[in-house]
């Protein structure tokens, strides 16, 4: 699902990021990609936000709560068990 790529700005550093899902839930938009930094498993890790567009780009807004992240979990078990 890999198919959008867009850059976010952590600490004065440019990150590319790789989007594979976005949805809205409860007046949220959420997003979940890759800054391809490796686990320690050496898969690439997923972090999740929720974002909003700003002249085209996503900007992030910080972290999830508990309960935005059940969110998550729930959008991709539904993705991965189709």
């Amino acid at each position: 699902m890999r198919d959008e790529n867009f850059v976010i700005e952590v600490d004065g550093k440019i990150i590319n990021c790789e989007m594979f899902l976005t949805f809205e839930k409860n007046n949220n938009n959420f997003i979940v990609y890759t800054d391809h930094v490796l686990d320690h498993e050496g898969e690439e890790r997923l972090l999740a936000s929720k974002y909003k567009l700003e002249n085209g780009k996503v900007v992030l807004l910080g972290e999830l709560t508990d309960d935005e992240y059940d969110i998550v979990d729930k959008e991709m078990e539904k993705l991965i068990n189709g």
